[in-house]
């Protein structure tokens, strides 16, 4: 729920005074997103030719960063001692492994990798 939907929902109950009484609706929980800490520090943009990946990662040394990447899946792990950082995302579309682009400066890792393009379909005559 965003802050408007929050203020929404508090306007209209102090107007009907659902707070106040028992009322059936009460008692259903509010939706309420489940928060990934871990993931939270991911910016995942897949929407030109590559797939372009943000990760902060405070506290990590290079060496504690591990990127996998193959035809359809892109695995980050780290770690800082404190706390282990894990991504994984798959994709519908291929992606090119041997493609793959990484630079890690101040705790910030950008990743890309290039989206492989589907070869177009191919009527096939049929002999009989």
């Amino acid at each position: 729920m965003t802050r408007e939907d929050d203020y929404l929902q508090d306007l209209i109950e102090s107007m009907f005074g659902l707070n106040n009484i028992a009322h059936p609706l009460n008692n259903i929980p509010r939706y309420k997103p489940k928060k990934d800490r871990a993931n939270n520090n991911v910016e995942v943009d897949s929407t030109g030719d590559d797939v372009n990946i943000t990760m902060d990662l405070p506290g990590v040394e290079l060496e504690d960063v591990n990127l996998e990447v193959d035809e359809y899946n892109i695995v980050i792990t780290a770690k800082n001692g404190v706390r282990n950082y894990k991504f994984n995302r798959t994709f519908k579309f291929s992606l090119n492994a041997n493609a793959a682009k990484a630079t890690f400066k101040n705790g910030v890792l950008n990743v890309s990798v290039e989206k492989v393009a589907k070869p177009d379909m191919k009527r096939v005559t049929i002999e009989g």
